[in-house]
């Protein structure tokens, strides 16, 4: 029990010092927002912190320069204040920072000029917030110049800044956590408690420990961002790496599995093969679209992956050609691999944008997209380019993860936190609810006998699923190195937080599906 106090009095303490840094410079952050936030629609979410707000205020200002104050010197002047009263702290904001701010002045205007400069100040600073846990590459570069900064180079300030400032962060912290947790373990042996020493220390440093992985795996790793074709690079990765392709096999999306299949005695939805899965969500999904069984059509499959579906949906209509379009170029090559392997012939696998498709309207008989509206930043622009170039009379059929319905039950604030991390996680930009998407197919898309479900029941599992496969077979990312244990430890707490989210309704399964309507 003694010991047991003193591992739970470390934890304390550490949670407690962990925070006194953070908590001594709110009032300033409080009293600079309270002026410049703007309320109503453009209001930050209310589970961002307050160093959150900064950073997002200060960006949104000087990307959109609304209003005469967007720069001002009245707003500079309040910006180095917070400065001031938070030096020793967080150190917000820093000389760069400053400097490329004041740069851009011009009559209290931003220069147009210096936009790459402004920009990469702002990188700088959203460091000392964002840090470089999300950072999956290390910099060579420490020296962050902002005047030699351009846009094109902003990942390398952001990444070479924070590794710096976490860095000795870190360094401070851990030696301030483990002093004190040394100090009280003297203390402890003054009074004749000589065998608490090892029992203090371990416990100050394991609690250091603990609180430090738990706070990095609370803070997503891969936000999304269009220009930098962010889902394009991770799925490279991926399918570079092949380990997705080992666990999941050729169909990256999840399974479908029957009521008898998750109760069966004695392990349940274990003994169903993962990937047989995976081919059995396909089968079905075909079914529910109306399309199994058609002939001489032409499919689009949006968000091919490495053509699972595709050659699935080739093999079941041979005498029909099915085209997959992806964004990654790693998947197209493997996709296309993968057909000539199997023989299969009556597939095409391009690198396309799914917002900006280059096929003529009307073009398709069957436009399909599972699991890929999760990556579109533009919901609207992604149906309405399927629609585009879907024949009159064609099928559309999506399957999407989808969150709940915000208007019939409003998000709390953990519950935007939860939404927060599992879209910056996996480069997701956001997810909508199945309302929303019906009402874009029957709204902007003009589709026409649209009709929703949502298939969590058959597909949660799989989530769970996905983990067990890799502690039955962990050999694959065992030989692969420290960095794929990291990463498939990350990737292993996301599939739990999916499950958890599903779980409780936060997210939904979303299966759509409607007809373009023939000419009047």
């Amino acid at each position: 029990m003694a010991q047991l106090a003193v591992l739970v009095a470390g934890l304390l303490f550490v949670s407690h010092a962990s925070d006194a840094a953070d908590r001594s410079t709110l009032p300033a952050l409080q009293g600079f927002l309270s002026k410049y936030l703007p309320s109503g629609p453009d209001a930050p979410k209310s589970s961002m912190n307050e160093y959150d707000k900064f950073i997002t205020l200060n960006i949104n200002r000087v990307k959109s320069g609304h209003g005469p104050d967007a720069l001002s010197n009245s707003y500079l002047a309040d910006l180095e204040n917070v400065g001031a009263s938070t030096s020793g702290t967080k150190a917000l904001p820093n000389d760069n920072y400053l400097a490329g701010l004041a740069g851009t002045m011009a009559d209290d205007k931003p220069d147009p000029q210096s936009t790459a400069q402004v920009q990469a100040a702002n990188t700088v600073q959203a460091s000392y917030v964002v840090t470089a846990d999300r950072a999956e590459t290390s910099m060579d570069s420490k020296d962050v110049d902002v005047q030699k900064v351009s846009v094109n180079e902003e990942t390398k300030a952001v990444l070479s800044a924070a590794a710096d400032t976490d860095s000795s962060s870190k360094q401070a912290y851990g030696t301030y956590a483990i002093g004190v947790g040394l100090l009280l373990s003297l203390v402890l042996v003054g009074v004749g408690l000589k065998n608490f020493f090892c029992y203090g220390a371990g416990a100050y440093i394991a609690g250091w420990l603990g609180l430090t992985l738990k706070r990095r795996l609370d803070r997503p790793s891969r936000p999304y961002d269009r220009e930098a074709n962010s889902v394009g690079r991770e799925y490279d990765a991926w399918t570079r790496e092949g380990i997705l392709e080992h666990y999941w096999g050729e169909h990256i999306h999840l399974g479908y599995y029957t009521e008898q299949e998750m109760k069966r005695w004695p392990f349940g939805y274990l003994q169903t093969n993962f990937v047989q899965a995976k081919e059995n969500f396909t089968q079905k999904m075909m079914e529910w679209g109306g399309i199994d069984g058609m002939k001489n059509v032409k499919v689009l499959d949006v968000g091919c992956g490495i053509g699972g579906t595709t050659r699935y949906m080739a093999k079941l209509l041979p005498d029909s050609q099915i085209t997959g379009i992806t964004l990654s170029p790693e998947q197209a090559k493997r996709a296309t691999e993968l057909a000539k392997e199997r023989g299969v012939k009556n597939v095409e696998f391009r690198v396309c944008d799914a917002l900006a498709m280059d096929y003529a309207d009307n073009t398709f008989d069957v436009v399909w997209g599972c699991e890929s509206g999760e990556h579109m930043p533009d919901k609207e622009k992604y149906v309405t380019e399927m629609a585009r170039v879907l024949k009159p009379g064609g099928k559309m059929v999506i399957a999407t993860w989808c969150q709940r319905d915000n208007d019939t039950q409003p998000f709390t604030a953990e519950e935007e936190k939860s939404l927060d991390f599992l879209y910056s996680e996996w480069t997701h930009p956001f997810f909508i609810s199945i309302k929303d998407y019906k009402n874009l197919l029957e709204g902007p898309a003009a589709m026409g006998n649209v009709e929703t479900d949502d298939w969590w029941k058959q597909t949660i599992v799989s989530w769970r699923h996905s983990i067990w496969v890799g502690v039955f077979d962990p050999w694959p990312v065992i030989r692969a190195g420290p960095r794929m244990w990291w990463k498939c430890f990350r990737d292993g707490i996301c599939l739990e937080r999916m499950h958890r989210a599903f779980d409780r309704k936060l997210m939904a399964y979303g299966m759509i599906k409607g007809t373009k309507p023939l000419p009047a």
